[in-house]
């Protein structure tokens, strides 16, 4: 280790379920990062592949920086991540999904603007862009930073712009503020964020990329929105929390295009319902009547 180096410990929560070969590549980009003061926290969500075995008698002679733990019972990544946490020593903390690489200045980078930022604030979380390959080539998302004023729903539900996991920083004491909640399967990030802006922290992003998505497993990692209720429930949840735009943004963007596979007549509904409150503009009521038609034919 250089001496001269930031000598600050930083945790690193990896939540896995079944992804051995990706995860050791998600294990390797944190052990090759240029700040070399952390330590690595692996939890495995009960996998059924024998995967944790694999990791721990891997690891156990690579590395002594790499720490593996399971979850008692199947319960998600959140409640993964949560567990991660709590037995973390690190002054700060980031987490990395298991089919995510970082940059190997990630965290070295992301100390740096956090101790400067915080010398004006200390209720700061710093997010970073991903680079990922998209059917359309090349992409990074989010495109531009969070604006003074701006809420985080409408930023990512109205704008697009992406607050993911593996593209965070922060210390301890903001995490324990804010955590996971626990056995929440889908909208993680977006939960947590959201939360986190209700308690009055702040979001800054990094100047650029630091972490490729999904290399692994993107299937996986984007996750399949399922028609069972869930987002309904979830966005019906945090409502009290957000912009009353951005609850019909997500309704429109997350939930409609499900429905409408299954109950065109209910798609349609809730595209009726989002237009009398006002939202959304023409062009994306417009978009969204023709999609519902489109499926109502099939």
């Amino acid at each position: 280790m250089n001496p001269h180096q930031d000598q600050t410990l930083i945790s690193v929560v990896i939540p896995t379920f079944n992804r051995f070969e990706v995860t050791c590549k998600a294990i390797d980009s944190v052990l090759e990062q240029t700040h070399q003061n952390v330590e690595v926290i692996v939890v495995d969500d009960v996998s059924t592949d024998g995967s944790f075995d694999r990791l721990q008698a891997l690891y156990s002679s690579k590395s002594n920086k790499v720490r593996l733990i399971q979850n008692p019972v199947n319960a998600g990544a959140a409640t993964g991540r949560n567990n991660g946490a709590d037995v973390a020593k690190g002054e700060f903390i980031a987490f990395l999904d298991s089919d995510d690489i970082w940059l190997k200045e990630k965290l070295e980078l992301q100390l740096k603007d956090y101790q400067a930022l915080t010398k004006q604030a200390n209720n700061i979380i710093l997010y970073s862009p991903s680079e990922f390959q998209s059917p359309q080539g090349y992409r990074i998302n989010p495109t531009r930073p969070l604006e003074t004023n701006e809420k985080v729903e409408e930023y990512m539900f109205i704008h697009g712009q992406a607050i993911q996991t593996s593209g965070w920083f922060m210390s301890k004491k903001i995490f324990d503020q804010v955590k996971f909640t626990n056995n929440l399967l889908r909208h993680q990030d977006y939960d947590f964020v959201i939360r986190a802006q209700a308690l009055g922290i702040k979001f800054r992003m990094s100047d650029k990329p630091l972490y490729s998505r999904g290399r692994g497993d993107h299937q996986q990692h984007v996750g399949t929105i399922r028609d069972d209720g869930f987002s309904q429930k979830w966005i019906d949840m945090v409502k009290p929390y957000i912009s009353r735009k951005a609850y019909y943004y997500f309704v429109l963007n997350i939930i409609v295009p499900v429905v409408v596979k299954r109950a065109p007549s209910e798609a349609l509904a809730l595209v009726l319902k989002a237009a009398c409150k006002g939202y959304p503009s023409f062009g994306k009521l417009k978009y969204t009547l023709l999609m519902w038609l489109k499926k109502a034919r099939h």
